[in-house]
């Protein structure tokens, strides 16, 4: 479980090695430089004690919005931190008038579908073949309730 001591913020240029060393592990593709100046996107950093642990990114386009990654270091991961910066994407793509978060999901990944499931996220369709291995993925929505 998260303890009180994790700080979700958004990312900052000094974060980008760190955030493409957490990317690597978790087996992503993720180019700081380029992520971190799209207009339309937000980059989200979890911290512990001021040193990044894990980060996700939201991509906005009209009333849809994206997760495009979500990554938590290997020595962090099951610790509830992936939970939190789902909450905080879907928080944030809220907040920019988004009516559905969607995301894609390696089909083989069970671990990161039941994060997605208790969040909300349900099944709407599949990509054959989508990532460069061959693997499929499973596309995952959720529908963006106003906030309380």
């Amino acid at each position: 479980m998260v303890d009180g001591s994790l700080v979700v913020r958004p990312a900052l240029e000094a974060d980008g090695p760190t955030l493409e060393a957490i990317a690597a592990e978790a087996g992503l593709t993720f180019t700081a430089e380029r992520e971190l100046a799209r207009v339309s996107a937000a980059v989200l950093v979890a911290e512990r004690a001021g040193v990044p642990v894990g980060f996700g990114t939201v991509q906005l386009a009209g009333d849809e919005a994206e997760i495009l990654d979500l990554a938590v270091a290997l020595a962090e991961r099951r610790t509830g931190i992936g939970q939190r910066l789902v909450e905080e994407l879907v928080a944030t793509a809220r907040l920019r008038a988004a009516a559905r978060l969607l995301l894609e999901v390696r089909r083989s990944n069970a671990l990161a579908i039941r994060l997605y499931e208790r969040a909300g996220f349900v099944q709407v369709g599949e990509r054959v073949r989508y990532y460069r291995d061959g693997e499929d993925a499973l596309l995952l929505a959720r529908a963006l309730e106003e906030p309380a």
